[in-house]
């Protein structure tokens, strides 16, 4: 153990953000590197030091929004997916005078509120950082925020068209919506090997839309699953530089990515087919490719934050709270672990 002490690895994964701060002393600046000026700007965000130097190669990324059943809207009469509140409620009318139950939420654990409801609201304010550094340096709140009160609405509405929600969890909702038991339900490409792992199901990823304005709701909200970093005292970093610039710059490299490893790229020259990574990594492809994302934010939160607002969440649909309870609740929680 002794010798051990002060070793690192030669290659590190962070999440960026928040956890590049903590390790930024010890990484290799990348900068020079020819694949960081083809990263996308969500990846390119995360990885960027105060410096302004990047420390990471993105992994790839994922994306959520209603991952939904195109068969069960086609037999409820429903011909293109909903990018306004008041036509998914529509829609929801179709789908239950179909006796089809619209929606399902896996609100019985804080994970999906904390840290996908509820960065609705932070990744659809005008400037989603300002905000964030606005609730760090007390210059910005929850309370009374027009657009937090939007996401509280649509996550009330969202918990009303399922059933025993606070009851239900990850798993519950994934196999009602593999069992064609619901249309709609928060997810995002990481469902895709279950969906392949059952025959005949015809799924399709489609935004939230949380109000009437159809050009705000139209993008899905997207993130990077994390960057391999460099130790910059590494003995190899020079053999670990050429290997990302094969993975990232070259056509074997990039199909490495995408064939092999069947994940979404966070670069703008390359992208993943329908055939390599299903339908749900097809729509979020092309929705990146049309610069129609936000971003996810949850790396940016003090630690224990999200369960804490994936608790909030739970008052919320529970009705322990109101909507302006619960931004003071968001509030209160975020003032409590960000000291």
């Amino acid at each position: 153990v002794e010798e051990l002490t002060g070793e690192l690895p030669d290659v590190f994964t962070i999440l960026g953000n928040q956890d590049l701060k903590l390790w930024q002393s010890e990484l290799e600046d990348l900068s020079d590197q020819a694949w960081t000026a083809d990263m996308i700007d969500i990846a390119r965000e995360g990885i960027t030091g105060d410096d302004g130097n990047i420390y990471g190669m993105p992994v790839s990324v994922e994306g959520y929004g209603y991952v939904y059943n195109k068969q069960l809207f086609r037999q409820a009469g429903i011909e293109e997916a909903p990018l306004t509140l008041s036509a998914l409620q529509a829609d929801a009318e179709k789908l239950k005078s179909a006796g089809i139950q619209p929606l399902i939420g896996a609100y019985m654990d804080w994970y999906q509120a904390g840290n996908f409801l509820v960065n609705l609201g932070i990744a659809r304010q005008p400037d989603p950082q300002a905000f964030l550094n606005g609730l760090y340096d007390g210059s910005a709140t929850f309370v009374g925020n027009d657009i937090f009160r939007q996401v509280a609405e649509f996550i009330k509405y969202d918990y009303s068209q399922g059933k025993n929600g606070l009851s239900t969890s990850f798993n519950a909702q994934t196999t009602a919506l593999m069992n064609g038991e619901v249309a709609m339900t928060l997810g995002g490409n990481w469902l895709q090997p279950t969906i392949d792992s059952h025959s005949g199901l015809e799924m399709g990823l489609m935004p939230l839309p949380v109000n009437d304005n159809a050009e705000e709701n139209d993008k899905l909200y997207m993130g990077v699953t994390g960057y391999w970093a460099i130790n910059k005292d590494s003995e190899v970093k020079q053999e670990v530089k050429d290997f990302m610039n094969w993975l990232g710059a070259t056509p074997e490299g990039q199909a490495h990515i995408t064939k092999e490893m069947k994940m979404i790229p966070a670069f703008n020259s390359f992208s993943a087919s329908e055939e390599d990574i299903g339908a749900l990594g097809a729509d979020l492809s092309r929705y990146i490719k049309e610069g129609k994302v936000y971003g996810s934010y949850n790396s940016y939160y003090p630690d224990g934050v999200a369960q804490a607002f994936g608790e909030a969440v739970q008052k919320l649909v529970a009705g322990k709270v109101d909507a302006d309870g619960f931004l003071q609740e968001l509030q209160n929680e975020w003032d409590r672990l960000a000291k």
